[in-house]
């Protein structure tokens, strides 16, 4: 059943409203026999068990450098992989949206692009203990990512950019025959380049500013560099309004990157994809420094089915000082990726956020995330996605009860202590309403008649007839 945008909700083809809870599913290459294998060991089973988590919506992850491993010539055995997941994904009701991933920008610092479309002049690469400093710390990435911005002239005198959507026209074309695809992610985290330091920079200015502390942004930069001075640093900017007026300090430093370059490079491989199917959403993320809050600038695109991917992390990501996270600051980064998606009037789903990995601690974090996402009535997709996910401690607040599809408009819905309620309107007779539920329900209160599907594996599927009217759902589990 084809999924589109309207407005700010998705529909599916019996115009029921769509919530999608998702996971990411991006491998980023293992070295094995002295080569990069791109292909994990991913099978029928591990989507099974993703739906009975009550997962519907997976963003699947590519790797320009294995896909194109060679400048012109197309890896059929990965793209062949990537439509086997696809199927897999099919037979258990989940949903995809591809997504063209990079971390680094390129396969020679990280993952990404292939060497041959990294144009980084021989900079100097600096590796830094936690990975993403590097993007702000090597000479390397930050030149790759400007020679990509501006189109630079590969080996065959096309521009590298151009190189980049002829890629996603072959991808839309090739992948289009799939139902159960929603939409094309075209880039992961668009880094700014060279500009990200004056991007930062500002943001250091606007926290010693606020924080009334004596010190220059280099000192700055290096504290915030290394794990413990930076944390003495985030507890001095866990008020709600002081780091909100910081992020908010920032915002001029992004506008020329988001509107003159980011904005217009969507546009153009949307232009691409557009030459060969109008299957499919485009979906558009923020550049990577709108990921700490900095409201993103980027504008609608010429498209009437365009979705918004923000990505959102608290500050201690991707560090041991999970428990220390910060609902405040995630509060920021979310009412601003708000005033985007209000902006530009198109659904949203939450790309990335999460990485709580196998931490057991501050789930009261990821649940309070999950209540954002519901009030705002968000799809989402977790970062992300490992072998054992469902003995995961995260899985306990990660798989909860929430709308999939519903017969009419939502006015709104929530899962608390175990309960699940929902209120909606409905137009008419023409289709069931569908809550997925992790567990047998002990009571359901309702005005109408409504059925319980088994989901094999675990959790369960609550089945609602239509009834024309405003209607109330509390589902006790």
């Amino acid at each position: 059943m084809n999924i589109k945008a309207k407005d700010k909700r998705f529909v599916d083809t019996s115009d029921r409203e769509r919530i999608f809870h998702g996971i990411n599913m991006v491998f980023k290459g293992k070295i094995e026999n002295g080569k990069k294998n791109f292909i994990p060991t991913w099978d029928e089973n591990t989507f099974k068990s993703l739906r009975a988590l009550g997962f519907n919506l997976v963003r699947l992850g590519m790797q320009w450098q294995a896909i194109e491993p060679v400048q012109d010539v197309y890896n059929e055995e990965y793209l062949s992989w990537l439509e086997k997941m696809v199927c897999y994904c099919k037979k258990n009701d989940i949903y995809v949206y591809l997504d063209m991933h990079q971390d680094l920008f390129s396969g020679k610092f990280a993952d990404g692009a292939p060497e041959w479309a990294t144009l980084d002049h021989n900079l100097e690469h600096f590796s830094t203990d936690n990975w993403s400093d590097a993007y702000l710390f090597s000479d390397a990435v930050k030149g790759a990512f400007d020679n990509f911005w501006t189109n630079k002239l590969l080996d065959n005198n096309v521009g590298v950019q151009d190189q980049f959507a002829s890629l996603w026209r072959m991808i839309a074309g090739r992948f289009s025959k799939f139902d159960n695809i929603i939409g094309f992610d075209l880039f992961n985290e668009p880094f700014p380049g060279s500009s990200s330091l004056e991007i930062f920079g500002t943001l250091l200015g606007a926290y010693a500013q606020i924080t009334q502390e004596d010190i220059s942004p280099e000192e700055l930069m290096r504290l915030f560099a290394e794990d413990e001075t930076k944390l003495e640093l985030l507890m001095k900017i866990e008020n709600k309004e002081l780091y909100g007026a910081m992020a908010d300090a920032a915002i001029s430093s992004i506008k020329e990157f988001d509107e003159k370059i980011l904005s217009p490079f969507y546009q153009k491989i949307r232009d691409e994809i557009r030459k060969v199917t109008d299957f499919g959403m485009i979906v558009q993320e923020n550049n990577y420094f709108s990921n700490m809050g900095i409201t993103s600038q980027i504008t609608k695109l010429n498209e009437n089915q365009q979705v918004y991917s923000p990505h959102g992390y608290d500050l201690v990501v991707d560090s041991p000082a999970v428990a220390l996270s910060s609902n405040n600051r995630v509060s920021v980064i979310f009412d601003n990726h708000k005033l985007v998606q209000d902006r530009l009037n198109v659904p949203v789903i939450v790309g990335e956020w999460g990485a709580h990995y196998s931490y057991g601690v501050a789930l009261n974090h990821i649940e309070f995330i999950l209540n954002i996402f519901d009030r705002n009535k968000w799809s989402h997709t977790y970062w992300d996605y490992t072998d054992n996910q469902s003995d995961l401690p995260v899985m306990k607040v990660l798989k909860r009860a929430y709308p999939q599809a519903v017969n009419g408009d939502i006015n709104s819905y929530s899962y608390k202590d175990n309960v699940f309620t929902m209120l909606w309107t409905e137009m008419n007779k023409l289709s069931d309403t569908i809550i997925y539920l992790p567990d047998t329900p002990k009571k359901i209160v309702i005005d109408g008649e409504y059925g319980i599907e088994v989901i094999e594996g675990g959790g369960c599927l609550c089945v609602i007839e239509p009834c024309v009217g405003c209607r109330k759902i509390t589902i006790t589990i």
